[in-house]
C-alpha cells in the first residue's frame, strides 16, 4: 500500500528546477494538499518553494512544473507527472487521475 501511495503521489510532479507557471500550483505551495483515493485513503502533501515535498505517509521527494504538468521524483526513485488544471485556490477540490491511472480527489486545504 505504501508503494502504491508513494507512486501515486509521485504522479503529481518532474525533476530539476522549479518553474511555477501554474496558478493552482502557486496555491498548493506552502499549503496542505490532500489526495483522497477511491479506497478512502488520504495522503497529505506539503509542497515547498525549493522544489521539495513531503507527505504524511508516503515519504517525499522533489517536484517541478512543466507547463501544466506537475512532475515528481519520490525519495525511492519513482517518477511521474499529472496535469494540474489552473484556477484552483485554497479551499478548492477537484477530481483528477494520477500518473498511474488512479482516480483521486485533490484538495487545497
Amino acid at each position: 500500500m505504501k508503494r502504491i501511495l508513494s507512486a501515486s503521489i509521485a504522479s503529481i510532479a518532474v525533476l530539476g528546477d522549479v518553474a511555477m507557471a501554474n496558478d493552482t500550483m502557486d496555491a498548493m505551495v506552502d499549503a496542505k494538499v490532500t489526495y483522497t483515493y477511491a479506497d478512502g485513503s488520504v495522503v497529505t502533501a506539503d509542497y515547498n518553494p525549493d522544489g521539495t515535498y513531503t507527505t504524511d505517509i508516503a515519504g517525499g521527494g522533489k517536484w517541478r512544473m512543466t507547463g501544466d504538468e506537475l512532475c515528481i521524483e519520490t525519495d525511492n526513485g519513482d517518477e511521474g507527472c499529472t496535469t494540474i488544471d489552473g484556477g484552483k485556490v485554497k479551499g478548492d477540490s477537484w477530481e483528477a487521475v494520477d500518473a498511474f491511472g488512479n482516480p483521486v480527489t485533490i484538495a487545497i486545504v
